[in-house]
């Protein structure tokens, strides 16, 4: 690549592969510091005050070590990044001097390495923060290309992928069931999962932790920042994105309300929300373009959906939360429904988002994978039993889960929140292995 060392950027940080940037020889160091030659990690620069490092710490407390060197982009160490000012330790001079020449290289502009390019004149290490992130292999994106590349066959591939699913359920839903920690990452699209070849078979990771939401368990305060951070984090209060379209990792219900508040339509009746949603003329446009099943299937969870109390409930909750907040203007409290209806949103962006997005890039592998997609999904919201399309591509089972997920809460009996806590306490491993 024409930056040499640098290897991409996001809007907060710019990313160095071997030679990783050194620390500062006067900088504290947390953590272990790998070699600047180690193709294990990758260096990422960031202002002093993001908060990545600290949601990634918490997700190392949540997997544990082992699990987080296998399944995340892990943090394994932190420091001051040496500049001219404040010089690595005299054998890293040779890796400085390489990174500097790189990063004034780099030149895309308006991300994060455009900005540390300026501010690396007044000198980083007092202001930006050295991250040691473990390196994964390639993204999901990345990963379609190459099978595309290669040619590998449609049904190897998804036989593949199905084999993975069951140990990356497991893992996402750890951080939503950890017993002290709750950390929801809201940005699990195409570039932020990872996959790694396992011998024959391929493993799923995530990585990326900017955009995060974490609490701590029987903490009031704690709770309390966590659900209006939600609230933010959904864009409920900003007209200006529509996150109801283009955004695979954004969670169903969170679609919705963000659309419902955008549009002005909290006081409306439930079956004029989802019908104004359906139809709204962007949504249309997007459908015809999209690979997201949530915006392929839309009508199919319309029609469904409308028929059940508990939709219609958990609706007239999420509008109840909007009125709330235009009328005081300003994040109110919650009360134990809303707090559950809340819950439930933030946590299907780990239980259902990441396989949405994931279908999603399989799509791209061929036209004949969006045909049964549709035809799975007309059968099931039809009431069609049917068995696994012996000639089918094996893409059956990630499209039933998706839709299961999506509908499972609104078909009991009981109360809303008895619905929604205990669709959010299964096992998402069991629901895979019952789909057959």
């Amino acid at each position: 690549m024409k930056g040499g060392a640098v290897i991409g950027e996001g809007v907060d940080g710019c990313v160095l592969s071997e030679p990783t940037w050194p620390c500062a020889a006067s900088s504290k160091i947390i953590g272990q510091i790998p070699d600047g030659k180690d193709k294990s990690v990758v260096s990422k620069i960031v202002q002093m005050d993001d908060v990545e490092s600290y949601y990634l710490q918490a997700a190392n407390r949540i997997l544990g070590p082992q699990l987080s060197m296998t399944y995340l982009a892990g943090l394994r160490g932190m420091c001051s990044p040496a500049n001219s000012t404040y010089m690595p330790i005299k054998d890293k001079t040779a890796d400085f001097i390489t990174d500097k020449k790189d990063l004034f290289a780099w030149k895309p502009e308006g991300q994060a390495c455009e900005a540390l390019k300026k501010s690396f004149k007044q000198g980083i290490a007092k202001t930006h923060k050295l991250m040691i992130i473990s390196r994964y292999p390639s993204t999901l994106e990345e990963w379609i290309h190459t099978v595309m590349a290669k040619k590998i066959p449609i049904n190897y591939v998804i036989q593949s992928v199905n084999l993975g699913i069951p140990s990356f359920l497991g893992i996402l839903q750890m951080f939503y069931k950890h017993q002290t920690d709750e950390l929801i990452n809201l940005d699990l699209h195409h570039k932020n999962i990872f996959v790694r070849a396992v011998g024959s078979n391929i493993q799923f990771g995530i990585s990326d932790f900017g955009r995060c939401l974490l609490r701590i368990r029987n903490n009031e305060q704690s709770s309390t920042a966590y659900f209006n951070k939600a609230i933010r984090s959904m864009n409920i209060n900003q007209k200006s994105q529509p996150i109801y379209m283009y955004f695979r990792q954004i969670a169903f219900e969170a679609r919705i309300l963000h659309y419902c508040y955008m549009n002005d339509l909290e006081r409306a009746n439930p079956d004029e929300l989802i019908n104004a949603y359906v139809n709204d003329a962007e949504v249309k446009k997007c459908a015809t373009i999209s690979n997201d099943i949530l915006i392929i299937n839309l009508h199919h969870y319309k029609d469904y959906l409308l028929k059940y109390p508990l939709f219609i409930e958990m609706l007239e909750v999420m509008q109840g939360i909007i009125k709330k907040e235009k009328t005081s203007g300003q994040i109110p409290p919650y009360d134990e429904k809303e707090k559950v209806v809340l819950e439930f949103i933030i946590t299907r962006y780990m239980a259902v988002s990441p396989i949405v997005t994931l279908i999603e890039q399989l799509l791209y592998l061929s036209d004949t994978l969006y045909d049964e997609l549709t035809k799975i999904s007309t059968n099931y919201f039809s009431g069609i039993q049917t068995d696994v399309p012996a000639n089918g591509s094996g893409i059956y089972k990630l499209i039933t889960y998706v839709n299961r997920m999506i509908t499972s809460p609104y078909t009991s009996k009981g109360s809303l929140i008895d619905a929604l806590t205990s669709i959010q306490s299964v096992d998402l491993k069991a629901v895979w292995a019952d789909i057959v």
